[in-house]
């Protein structure tokens, strides 16, 4: 059981998440940083764990985009129609 803390940061002419002290690639935009840390901080949850992502607007100024709490966590849309199609679970005729 953990806290996790991903933050969304301006970097070297970019945005970037960051986890504890190890930053993510470059984006060009913060949308483009802010939905990769989503979907890392959904793939890496575990049940017990909370998760957050906050997205830095101005030197001071943080807004939270993720809250998962406790339960195994939400997923993207795309990993349920990979999940199914996987499992031979997709369209019903």
């Amino acid at each position: 059981m953990g806290r996790f803390l991903y933050q969304v940061v301006g970097r070297q002419q970019g945005w970037a998440y960051r986890l504890g002290d190890t930053y993510s690639r470059i984006f060009p935009t913060q949308f483009e940083a802010t939905a990769a840390a989503k979907a890392a901080a959904i793939k890496m949850h575990e049940e017990g764990d909370e998760t957050l992502v906050r997205v830095q607007d101005a030197a001071l100024s943080w807004r939270t985009e993720l809250t998962i709490n406790g339960n195994p966590g939400p997923t993207l849309p795309n990993e349920d129609a990979r999940t199914q199609s996987r499992q031979g679970q997709g369209h019903r005729p």
